[in-house]
């Protein structure tokens, strides 16, 4: 009866140690299946973040073809996406149409320049600050300047006689009488 017991007793024993075990393996396999769900819950939420931080900073280097793939999803950061996209489509085709306007302009003034060089009088532009925009080398020779020198310097410090020319005119006009050259 006491061999019974103690048989009975390590039997005992042994199936607790087996539940035990058990229990732990069950326990990990749980901990493992938890903790491998939150990491892709949090890839979830965070790859989207570091997607846009990822295309705002090559938009911040220049790169306005930048884009953020689509989630799919409707929530704040998908939101958010998708406005970062529409800014750098807009910003992308606003610069083109300036790098576009630019090129056309210094076509333009190409352009002009080459006629100009060919007009024997002189020719100065000026802005409506009156400061040089352009000057041929009729006038610069006129002038006693250089191109370099003339452009972007107020006509009253290089041509102090045009510049008071030219509010005699502007007056002239405001009073209503002809030009006093005529």
């Amino acid at each position: 009866m006491v061999g019974d017991y103690t048989a009975l007793l390590a039997r005992s024993r042994t199936l607790q140690f087996r539940f035990n075990v058990a229990l732990l393996v069950i326990s990990l396999l749980i901990v493992a299946l938890a903790i491998w769900t939150a990491l892709a819950l949090a890839d979830r939420l965070v790859r989207p973040v570091g997607q846009l931080v990822d295309a705002a900073r090559r938009g911040a280097a220049g790169d306005l073809s930048a884009r953020v793939p689509p989630s799919g999803l409707h929530d704040e950061v998908g939101t958010l996406g998708n406005a970062f996209n529409r800014m750098t489509r807009r910003l992308e085709e606003q610069t083109g149409a300036l790098v576009l306007a630019n090129n056309q302009l210094d076509s333009r003034r190409t352009f002009i320049e080459a006629v100009l060089s060919g007009v024997t009088a002189g020719v100065v532009s000026v802005d409506h600050d009156r400061h040089v925009r352009l000057i041929n080398s009729s006038a610069e020779a006129l002038l006693k300047t250089s191109n370099a020198m003339a452009v972007g310097q107020k006509l009253s410090d290089l041509a102090p006689e045009l510049d008071r020319q030219l509010d005699q005119t502007a007056a002239a006009e405001l009073r209503g009488i002809e030009d006093p050259r005529a």
